[in-house]
């Protein structure tokens, strides 16, 4: 399935929780975007996405998903 870069929201808050630049981040989303990778990639390591499902850091993955949340719930 095809996404816009704008929809690899776990990206965005990865990159802001890494304190990667906005533009470093926009990049991710749009090489995620051109890779069809899943929605929930947080970053690339050896041509594999790594995804939220793959977090092992119970804390980290809950923020993450938190943050999805918040997200979400400012677009209804």
């Amino acid at each position: 399935m095809n996404y816009l870069p704008s929809a690899y929201r776990c990206i965005a808050i990865w990159g802001r929780n890494m304190g990667s630049f906005p533009c470093y981040t926009a990049n991710e989303q749009y090489r995620a975007a051109v890779q069809h990778a899943p929605l929930t990639a947080i970053y690339e390591r050896q041509g594999v996405w790594v995804t939220l499902e793959d977090v092992e850091n119970e804390p980290l993955r809950n923020e993450i998903i938190g943050k999805l949340a918040v997200y979400a719930a400012t677009q209804t």
